[in-house]
């Protein structure tokens, strides 16, 4: 399970020790583990970000991909040279050379709308971009925006890939400046509403893996207020701590859900979600003392309940 986390396939089936199709960000549950957010995190801090030039540099890092693939890249010529201006990001990329400056598949499959052509550095680092940016942060200097209204924000700009409805990247940006103390986290109704007009992402596919039925974002909000408030019980004040546990967590954990379970079979693996739960929370290096799974029925559908005892 360890090398699952890791990206890599597991002793004991076909083509061990190679890379799975999926990266270690692509697998871990736990964003305050991912090697793109560990690269980023020193250079494009709070202070760095409230900058003009700021979340030009957070749409150009979501925007083009950056990622373990790009890594090199990144702390070579991007981190030793904040861009300011497009000129300087287009710069950079020059110097790049032969080096990786973008990760197409940074979400899993293939995506057009990841890219570091001139057109998007423009775009991204535009003079309305960046004054809108100023606007933005002197309007709200005495009082956090609202997770949802940072997100309209950033869509309002209307760059590519940002303005689309469904853009992920987008959802990433408004997670990284959440995680900042930019604007606020997410509720669990501005997270569960995200999740239901979103039906095609993962997360949603998550829920359902685990067996709930929804048909309106009333249902969403319930389902993953009901798994939110397991967490906080089971987890105590220092796990949460160490993982920086809040809805962006919740979010991104329901999102590996299906993903783990496309995994199970190849493996020849009999585990259960929640056996996959302690495998990681130990991992991490929390002593996991008991577990007991329990289920009950609502109606029609059926649920699994984990209880986790955890010192």
């Amino acid at each position: 399970m360890q090398q699952v986390f890791s990206g890599i396939r597991p002793s004991g089936v076909k083509n061990a020790g190679l890379p799975l199709s999926y990266s270690s960000d692509q697998l871990n549950a736990v964003p305050q583990f991912w090697t793109m957010l560990n690269m980023v995190r020193p250079v494009l801090t709070l202070e760095v970000t409230r900058k003009r030039w700021g979340l030009s540099n957070w749409l150009a890092f979501h925007g083009s991909g950056q990622s373990k693939k790009t890594e090199e890249f990144f702390n070579k010529w991007w981190k030793t040279r904040v861009p300011q201006t497009a000129a300087d990001m287009k710069s950079l990329v020059t110097q790049a050379g032969s080096l990786i400056v973008k990760n197409s598949k940074v979400w899993g499959q293939p995506s057009v709308a990841i890219s570091m052509s001139d057109a998007r550095i423009d775009g991204w680092f535009s003079p309305t971009v960046m004054d809108a940016w100023e606007e933005f942060v002197s309007e709200h200097r005495h009082a956090k925006p609202t997770w949802s209204t940072f997100d309209r924000f950033v869509q309002s700009l209307g760059v590519i890939p940002f303005k689309s409805k469904e853009c992920l990247g987008r959802l990433h940006v408004v997670n990284r400046f959440a995680e900042l103390g930019f604007c606020e986290l997410p509720t669990m109704v501005e997270l569960g509403e995200w999740i239901a007009d979103h039906p095609n992402l993962g997360a949603f596919g998550g829920l359902e893996t685990l067996g709930f039925r929804m048909t309106s974002k009333n249902d969403v909000v319930l389902a993953i207020s009901m798994i939110n408030k397991e967490i906080i019980r089971v987890l105590g004040v220092e796990e949460r701590k160490e993982i920086s546990y809040s809805g962006i967590t919740l979010e991104n954990a329901l999102c590996k859900v299906s993903r783990l379970f496309k995994f199970l079979p190849k493996l020849r693996k009999n585990l259960s979600l929640w056996v996959w739960a302690v495998t990681y929370l130990e991992l991490a290096g929390v002593n996991v003392v008991n577990l007991d799974v329990t289920s009950f029925k609502n109606g029609a559908d059926s649920y699994m309940v984990p209880s986790i005892s955890v010192v």
